[in-house]
This record gives structure tokens, sequence and C-alpha cells, in this order.
């Protein structure tokens, strides 16, 4: 079984690391430079991809908007994250054309 680790940062943050198992089943955004958005896998933690930077916002609601200039800056890649409490969509813009943001639902092990 693995286990969890914690790391410390030179700015006293302590992040709890976590084995995570991906579950298969994405769900897709297609992201434009008008704010989008898609309900969540129900699971504590989604594996968030992006071949292009866009920005996101996670939302309590269908109505959950973002901006360019709001959210935060999700970065080309990959990143396994927890959904925050209450969390139940997620919302995405790019800042010119279009791409795609797959969402799947992630299990701690």
């Amino acid at each position: 079984m693995a286990r969890s680790e914690a790391r410390q940062f030179s700015n006293s943050d302590t992040i709890q690391s976590v084995p995570m198992a991906v579950d298969t089943d994405a769900t897709t955004l297609s992201v434009s430079t008008s704010s989008a958005n898609v309900a969540l896998p129900s699971a504590p933690a989604v594996r968030v991809y992006c071949a292009d930077t866009v920005n996101i916002k996670f939302g309590s609601s269908g109505s959950v908007t973002v901006s360019t200039s709001t959210g935060f800056t999700f970065e080309v890649g990959t990143e396994v994250m927890a959904v925050p409490k209450g969390a139940t969509h997620i919302a995405a813009i790019i800042a010119s054309g279009t791409s795609t943001l797959e969402i799947m639902p992630a299990q701690g092990e």
C-alpha cells in the first residue's frame, strides 16, 4: 500500500502528498474566450488536463463563471487537485483560441 508523504517548503507551507488512483471516465469542457462550466465528477479529488493555458474556477452551482483575470491560471499539463468543499462545477476560459479541459475523478489509495 502506498503511503502519504508531507513535504515542507521554504515558506513554511506543508503540503500533504497522497497517492491517487485515477478513474478513466473523463468529463470534457470545451474552452473558448467565453466562460463555460461543467459539473464535476463525484470524487474528493480530480485530475485536470489541458493542452493550453486557461483560467479555471470551482463553484457551487452551474452558474459559476471565470474570466482571464479571475480564478487561477492553469498551465499546460496535468494536475491532481482536491475538490473544494461545496464545489459542484468547474468553469474555464482561454485568452484566445479554443481548447478542451479534461476532468477525471481521482480517489486516494
